[in-house]
């Protein structure tokens, strides 16, 4: 049974696809930043998923760290920017910070959707909505901080 968030939840992936327009129903979208829900059962093969997704992040970190990037994975650029309306949530894979410049990578398996362009653009544009608006603090990895 569905239970009410106290405050709505935006996952970055849920606002990219319906952006990009992957996705059409936007009743889907509101039902999930307004509720907790259960997932349905899927044929998805997290484990393979998991580990394909482990080696293109172990190939690409060394290469920007050798080209003198300051590299963030994961769980080090997870980040809630907590609005009037809603919190916008998400997960960048990378985000390699240079002296002149910095990138925001989501690494991808499988088919090319526009949703992952759009998904990019959100992360990216994180770091300036902190940094604009009061009381939002972004993720450590970011360059606003």
């Amino acid at each position: 049974m569905p239970s009410q968030r106290d405050v709505p939840y935006i996952w970055v992936t849920w606002l990219a696809s319906l952006l990009s327009g992957d996705n059409h129903c936007e009743w889907a979208a509101w039902f999930r930043a307004h509720f907790h829900h259960l997932r349905r059962p899927s044929s998805f093969d997290e484990v393979k998923w998991r580990a394909e997704h482990g080696e293109m992040l172990r190939t690409r970190v060394p290469e920007l760290q050798k080209q003198g990037y300051q590299v963030f994975i994961e769980a080090q650029n997870k980040f809630n920017l907590k609005g009037r309306a809603a919190t916008i949530g998400g997960t960048p894979d990378i985000v390699a910070i240079g002296e002149q410049d910095a990138w925001v990578i989501d690494c991808k398996s499988g088919k090319q959707r526009d949703s992952h362009y759009f998904q990019v653009l959100i992360y990216a544009a994180v770091p300036c909505a902190a940094r604009f608006n009061i009381g939002i603090t972004p993720p450590s990895s970011c360059p606003a901080n």
